[in-house]
């Protein structure tokens, strides 16, 4: 099993769904847009060449040093001011898909664990 941390808000949305929002209010624009630091899917090879379907898959982390290097501790704080939680899964590895900054897994076979408040990170 692997364990994957999530950030999300109460209708499990992660952080960049209602993108209007927390990229306009929270986010450091020059941060979140720079593919070597924050790689969408097309920019992180290692997923778009393993995973077929992205739509399929949910964003996260494969431990915490990637979601506190992605979310730093201001963006951290906003998260959390506004209701996001981070939610720890666990997951077949045959259903997840790891790369150096970030992870996706298909969440119908994620287990929840439990969840932590964002500034317990």
């Amino acid at each position: 099993m692997t364990t994957i941390y999530r950030v999300e808000n109460a209708d499990d949305n992660g952080p960049y769904v209602p993108s209007d929002v927390t990229l306009r209010n929270g986010f450091d624009r020059n941060r979140h847009n720079n593919d070597d630091t924050h790689p969408g899917y097309f920019q992180d090879k290692i997923l778009l060449y393993t995973v077929d379907n992205i739509r399929r898959y949910h964003f996260g982390f494969s431990n915490k040093r990637q979601l506190r290097t992605w979310f730093n501790i201001k963006e951290r704080k906003f998260l959390s001011d506004i209701g996001y939680t981070i939610n720890k899964y666990m997951v077949e590895a045959k259903h997840v898909v790891k790369s150096e900054r970030q992870a996706v897994f298909l969440r119908e076979h994620a287990t929840f664990v439990e969840h932590y408040e964002v500034s317990e990170f």
